[in-house]
């Protein structure tokens, strides 16, 4: 099956002095929210650095992207990596998924991420919603917002039975959300 993938824990406190990390995917839009991601990202890097950003796309906005993250001093933490073969690949290294979108489709990114078995950060814009139920399967904030979404992301990096707990959850939504497509 499409979304079949062996159920993870997370015990981030395992191994402390390893970074964790945090993923985006999507093109560099207006639309998929990646300026409020780095947002949110400097606001968790005031509070903490044992993470790494990998934002994974490209496109027009790649500049604006690239120009927030220098004024910003977040080279050392963001990784622009753009488009990838198989960008689900970077599911297996990350411990959260981000989707900042300000506006959406289906969200195929936040649904593959979810039946990966990847604890899920996401803006409660309407599409994301029908996927995500707050604090059940993942962690909604509100869009555009990046101090709740840095909260909601330290609430998961500091909570590793909450990150396993949503994560196991997502994936059962992604596989149930995938059975109501085929059938």
């Amino acid at each position: 099956e499409q979304f079949e993938t062996p159920e993870r824990t997370f015990n981030f406190s395992a191994f402390p002095n390893q970074k964790k990390i945090i993923i985006s995917i999507g093109a560099f839009d207006d639309k998929k929210g990646h300026i409020d991601a780095l947002r949110g990202i400097s606001c968790l890097r005031e509070k903490r650095q044992d993470f790494t950003y990998i934002l994974i796309g490209d496109g027009p906005k790649k500049g604006d992207l690239e120009k927030f993250i220098a004024t910003n001093r977040l080279d050392d933490v963001v990784n622009l990596a753009g488009w990838q073969d198989n960008p689900a690949d970077t599911h297996a290294i990350a411990h959260i998924f981000l989707a900042p979108s300000r506006e959406e489709g289906l969200g195929l990114a936040l649904l593959e991420a979810m039946a990966s078995g990847l604890p899920i950060v996401a803006s409660d814009i309407p599409p994301h919603k029908e996927l995500v139920t707050n604090n059940k399967n993942g962690l909604l904030f509100p869009v555009g917002d990046g101090v709740k979404m840095a909260e909601k992301m330290e609430l998961l990096l500091e909570n590793s039975d909450l990150a396993s707990s949503l994560a196991l959850a997502a994936r059962t939504t992604a596989r149930d959300f995938s059975e109501d497509i085929i059938y």
